[in-house]
């Protein structure tokens, strides 16, 4: 389940995609598909909001304790996680991850 926070981007903000799912997931399952058979990332997915944060708490604003943070829009989201699952089925059915994989799943 995808938490509930809006970016600046996005149409429409997820809590009104979720509650409205059963009427927009047949055309949102449709467009994320497309993109993955076309191979094209839509263009709009590509834009984000890029904010400074502090990398700690009450420290000064300098440049080098700062660091960047993308906002991106909700359907961008689910797509990357679609093909996050997608990728993550396909490596292991094949037998193509490392045995000795250190890194922890989503």
């Amino acid at each position: 389940m995808s938490p509930n926070k809006t970016c600046q981007l996005a149409q429409s903000p997820p809590w009104l995609v979720k509650e409205m799912h059963k009427l927009l997931s047949q055309f949102i399952t449709m467009l994320l598909n497309r993109s993955l058979v076309t191979g094209c990332f839509p263009s709009e997915f590509k834009q984000a909001i890029v904010r400074l944060l502090s990398k700690k708490s009450g420290w000064m604003q300098q440049p080098k304790e700062l660091r960047p943070v993308s906002n991106l829009s909700f359907l961008s989201k689910l797509l990357q996680r679609v093909v996050q699952s997608r990728l993550q089925v396909f490596l292991e059915s094949n037998e193509l991850m490392p045995s000795q994989q250190s890194a922890s799943q989503y």
